[in-house]
């Protein structure tokens, strides 16, 4: 599965979509401007958003704190890093790490792995991957917004 960002012609007016694609088939699309929104799919869109709010404000919650989003990155970069590695390279004391560790635990982002009980490594679940290329992919549609806004 992975995530596409389409610039469609602006021939037809239309603009940018957000797809996912699976075995090369498009399972879901939406469009990333509001103009080309059915009222009726806007509608049942806002509706899960609204049904699921409690699970939405708790991922906005982790991503909106800059200590996380750094240990998120670390934890890609170096795949199964100990809790040392963590302190060491980002310069954040123990009790910060500890806490953030345990709430991206505890939300399934990341993964404790005790090799024996003082060889601890931490490592991105699906979830926590998946988690992180979005914040990737929310840059790049946001440059690409950016990048429309500035041609008009």
């Amino acid at each position: 599965m992975h995530l596409k960002l389409s610039s469609l012609s602006k021939v037809k007016v239309m603009g940018l979509k957000l797809q996912l694609v699976k075995d090369n088939k498009i399972i879901f699309e939406m469009p990333l401007m509001m103009h080309e929104w059915d009222q009726r799919r806007l509608e049942e869109e806002i509706k899960e958003i609204e049904e699921e709010i409690e699970d939405i404000e708790r991922l906005h919650d982790l991503f909106s704190n800059r200590t996380r989003i750094k240990m998120l990155c670390e934890i890609t970069r170096r795949f199964d890093p100990r809790f040392t590695d963590l302190m060491e390279e980002l310069d954040i004391n123990q009790k910060i790490i500890y806490d953030s560790l345990q709430k991206m635990i505890k939300n399934d982002l990341v993964e404790r792995i005790e090799r024996h009980p003082r060889n601890v490594h931490y490592r991105l679940s699906r979830l926590g991957f998946v988690s992180i290329l979005m914040c990737a992919a929310t840059r790049r549609i946001m440059e690409e917004i950016e990048r429309e806004l500035d041609r008009d």
